[in-house]
């Protein structure tokens, strides 16, 4: 299926088209694979003569020699059919083994562990809670790698990137529990394709910024929408399932930023040119204590991805995302005025009074602004990105500056904690408090600027 209005990439292709470039920009994404053209007697004109080819009439042998397995799998299966009360059927089957590939670079290969439930007949979330069921006593986490793409990964040689949560893009007359549910899966999606790589602090932190970003934006997302969905005591269930997560991945970004960004900061130079030589010389002891924290604190987030409550949590987003799914209530129109006029009052009246050295006023209120970005950018597709871009600019600066005094406290936290095993702690203090008076003045004019800019879901305007 295709968004209402565009074509489906549909329209006929060969393989030698399929080849080159200026495919629709509808079509699916896909790595590069080794091709065989097969053409017949009338077939060759046109096609390169680099392109590997295999001219009719030819033998099997000739076309066995011509192909070549990119990758084997090799794993033993236990196999069940399940049969619930409810009369729900589903096939069980555990598979332990390995993904294997053996080319010119050498062999490779990558763990195959897995259990796969597949519904034949009845209620998926009958078959949702079983599985939740069985994760009370071992950890399960969703997987959307099938076994071949793991193979072509293997094959490639590509190593895992950063992903970034794809928008939901809602409409007007759907009601936004479904919309949420569309949120809450490509989150999980995001958080699953991440989350593998985040445990490591040599990784790109990357990793772990953006599987960050996910959790808050559904968090975010579930927390504006909790009176207008029904039980909202199931959306706290679920949030106290993901805040363990929530801190360790947290305290993981916090030590990446000190350490790949505010450890430059402490050590430009000062006013008193004296302390410059002081920083200097304990800035290598500095850096190797922070370095030590940030190891640990991606150790902890690796223990808990690897626990029983970090799988509980992931099937908890699955489980809500169905239950949401088929959901009805106020359409995405209805529930766009009244959530974001909430959530901007609550981030303007959060500024008003607020006085630039309260640490836990800013906290509050850039997670305000934080939440309120996450729920424009969610209803940003009913307006247009033309006709909402005042909004989001005045949004997105107060939000920055927001950020930037809170990496600066943050970092003032954590060098508390390792300034005093090394050296004296005022002088790096110090440098943090003279940047944080040059941000502080600036907080006042982002607030009245986001005040003053339309909110363009008072207009009632939408787009069809």
């Amino acid at each position: 299926k295709t968004p209402a209005g565009t074509a489906p990439w549909t329209s006929a292709i060969t393989g030698l088209k399929a080849l080159r470039p200026g495919r629709p920009t509808t079509a699916p994404a896909a790595p590069p694979l080794p091709v065989l053209i097969v053409s017949g007697y009338a077939e060759e004109e046109g096609i390169d003569p680099d392109i590997p080819r295999l001219t009719k009439p030819f033998r099997n042998a000739e076309l066995a020699a011509s192909l070549a397995p990119r990758y084997a799998t090799d794993f033993t299966r236990e196999l069940r059919t399940i049969a619930c009360a409810d009369g729900t059927r589903a096939e069980f089957a555990i598979d332990i083994g390995e993904v294997i590939v053996d080319d010119a670079h050498g062999r490779r290969t990558a763990p195959i562990c897995e259990v796969e439930v597949e519904l034949l007949e009845g209620e998926p979330r009958t078959l949702l809670r079983l599985v939740q069921t069985l994760a009370r006593d071992i950890a399960l986490v969703p997987c959307f790698d099938s076994k071949a793409a793991r193979g072509d990964a293997l094959a490639d040689r590509r190593n895992r990137q950063p992903v970034k949560m794809p928008p939901v893009a809602p409409a007007a007359d759907q009601p936004v529990a479904q919309a949420l549910a569309q949120a809450l899966t490509a989150g999980l999606r995001c958080l699953i394709a991440n989350l593998p790589s985040a445990i490591d602090p040599a990784a790109d932190p990357e990793f772990v910024h953006l599987a960050r970003v996910a959790l808050r934006r559904m968090r975010s997302l579930l927390q504006a929408h909790r009176t207008v969905l029904d039980h909202p005591h199931r959306l706290d269930e679920l949030d106290r399932h993901l805040r363990t997560l929530a801190h360790a991945l947290g305290a993981a970004r916090d030590w990446d930023v000190f350490c790949d960004s505010t450890l430059a900061l402490l050590n430009e130079p000062g006013p008193a040119t004296g302390e410059d030589a002081v920083r200097a010389a304990l800035m290598p002891a500095l850096t190797a204590m922070a370095h030590k924290h940030r190891a640990a604190a991606h150790d902890a987030l690796w223990k808990h991805l690897v626990s029983r409550r970090f799988s509980q949590a992931m099937l908890a987003i699955e489980a809500m995302a169905l239950e949401l799914s088929d959901a009805q209530g106020p359409t995405c129109s209805a529930a766009a005025r009244r959530v974001l006029e909430a959530e901007h009052r609550r981030a303007v009246a959060r500024a008003r009074g607020l006085a630039g050295d309260d640490a836990a006023g800013l906290h509050r209120l850039r997670l305000d602004v934080k939440r309120l970005r996450y729920v424009f950018d969610f209803y940003t597709p009913l307006y247009g990105a033309e006709q909402a871009l005042p909004y989001a600019l005045a949004l997105a600066a107060l939000q920055t500056r927001l950020g930037r005094l809170n990496d600066l406290a943050v970092a003032a936290r954590l060098l508390a904690t390792v300034g005093r095993a090394t050296a004296p702690e005022r002088l790096w203090q110090a440098q943090l408090a003279r940047m944080l008076d040059r941000h502080r003045p600036k907080l006042a004019t982002h607030v009245m600027e986001l005040r003053a800019a339309p909110r363009v879901w008072m207009d009632g305007a939408h787009r069809s």
